[in-house]
């Protein structure tokens, strides 16, 4: 088969690696004035590509799907909790801005976004439905999306803590793909490809599960061992960012999944979450005690504690 004909049978495919390769990209420097909010997130160029093809299909084949999932009961519980929250505190809305737009405009422009989020969310549904795409693929796709932030993010923690220069590296790099501070080494933390730190953060979340699954699911112990060690780098990253509130959040969502893998039967996941608890333990005592140290962060956190 020739590349023409492999990308005209899985150019749906295709387009789905793409929106999750790209997902880290989320603060380009292109077309801002044109797509506004979403010109930033590099996984929206080819989510909007993936909209436009549903929507030719949806008025051919006239074939909808019923959107049956726990996915779409939560997402209306955030947009009416968005929605009431919104309401009681609509006088500090009014009275703040925060990056140069005021209170209240983020807040109305928040439901058309939510709009966009639901009608893409509709759309993957109906398309790993059509075309059978398993989880296992979308999983190799978030993972090629980490490497790519793992591989970058080596420069910036060689800079960030003083062992080889490579500012000449990020400032070109970023002057490429990034809008805040572009053109610049960021010194606030780890934030690898994505805007800020806080947003690597946000990102690290979102990808943590599924590639600390591959502890699991490998079947070779070389492998097994291979990605416990690079999800314990992965780790380290989020803990470099220095971003509060990412951390919190994957604090949050760790202790979730090892309870939830500790009342799993299977005594191979158990000790093999014990093992990665106790890695953890480690890993967060060498942050405190080597990585935080380091006065090259110009920020405010001064320790991590789980």
């Amino acid at each position: 088969m020739n590349v023409k004909s492999f990308i005209k049978k899985n150019y749906i495919e295709i387009l789905i690696a793409l929106v999750l390769v790209l997902v880290p990209f989320d603060n380009l420097p292109y077309l801002n004035n044109v797509l506004k909010e979403l010109s930033y997130s590099g996984a929206s160029y080819a989510a909007l590509v993936l909209i436009g093809i549903f929507f030719y299909r949806l008025l051919k084949d006239r074939d909808v799907l019923r959107f049956n999932d726990r996915v779409y009961n939560i997402f209306l519980v955030f947009v009416v909790w968005a929605l009431a929250s919104g309401i009681f505190n609509f006088s500090n809305i009014m009275n703040n801005t925060f990056k140069g737009k005021s209170g209240l405009k983020r807040f109305i422009f928040q439901y058309p976004m939510l709009v966009y989020v639901f009608v893409f969310s509709y759309c993957v549904y109906y398309f790993l439905s059509k075309e059978k795409i398993s989880v296992f693929k979308i999983r190799k796709y978030i993972l090629i999306s980490t490497i790519i932030v793992a591989v970058y993010s080596v420069f910036e923690v060689l800079y960030l803590l003083n062992i080889v220069d490579t500012s000449f590296i990020l400032e070109k790099v970023s002057s490429v793909i990034q809008l805040y501070s572009r053109g610049e080494v960021y010194s606030r933390g780890v934030r690898s490809v994505t805007g800020e730190a806080s947003y690597f953060s946000m990102y690290a979340a979102f990808v943590f599960p599924w590639i600390f699954s591959y502890i699991y699911t490998e079947k070779k112990a070389k492998n097994k061992i291979l990605f416990s060690v690079y999800n314990m780098y992965f780790i380290s990253l989020i803990f470099l960012s220095r971003s509060r509130v990412g951390l919190a959040i994957f604090a949050a969502e760790f202790l979730i999944l090892l309870v939830g893998l500790l009342i799993k039967k299977n005594k191979e996941h158990r000790k093999i979450t014990v093992g990665i608890a106790i890695l953890l333990l480690v890993l967060v005592g060498v942050v405190n005690t080597v990585f935080y140290s380091n006065n090259t962060y110009q920020n405010t956190v001064s320790r991590v504690s789980i």
